[in-house]
């Protein structure tokens, strides 16, 4: 995650080639002029923490951070996100005081257990934004809610 490898988060999981990667241009004068920082999940696997990656992010950058959903299944294979996580993970944006948004990608999959409208509507209901029974997003492959 680009924001991990410093402070607090030097061994945060999940590590790979891009761990710490954002860390400089966030602590540089470009950063600080930036309006918003979107984090991508869709590889992190299972010992990704969207709590976790929106503090590290937030330990860096004083901006609005969108955390990233990926519909399952996801490219990495080893997670496969459930309607559960999905609320606790928007209960957790909805506390940040408007600092944080959720963005779903890509809204096109479909897997036999729920579709991204599902995760759409259950997004929709927890942001509270009204008519989430009909179809949200029938074009493109991506949609933030902040």
């Amino acid at each position: 995650m680009g924001a991990f490898g410093q402070g607090s988060y030097v061994d945060e999981p999940p590590r790979g080639a891009y761990t710490g990667n954002a860390v400089n241009l966030l602590l540089s004068a470009v950063g600080k002029t930036l309006d918003g920082v979107h984090v991508l999940s869709y590889n992190a696997g299972t010992t990704y923490s969207v709590t976790t990656a929106y503090a590290a992010y937030k330990s860096l950058f004083s901006g609005k951070v969108t955390i990233g959903v990926e519909v399952p299944l996801e490219q990495s294979g080893d997670h496969f996100l459930t309607l559960a996580e999905l609320k606790q993970d928007t209960a957790f944006v909805l506390n940040q005081t408007g600092d944080a948004g959720i963005s779903l990608w890509a809204l096109q999959k479909y897997n036999a257990t729920f579709s991204a409208q599902t995760i759409a509507q259950q997004v929709c209901n927890d942001f509270n934004l009204g008519n989430c029974t009909k179809p949200l997003f029938p074009y493109g492959e991506h949609v933030e809610f902040i």
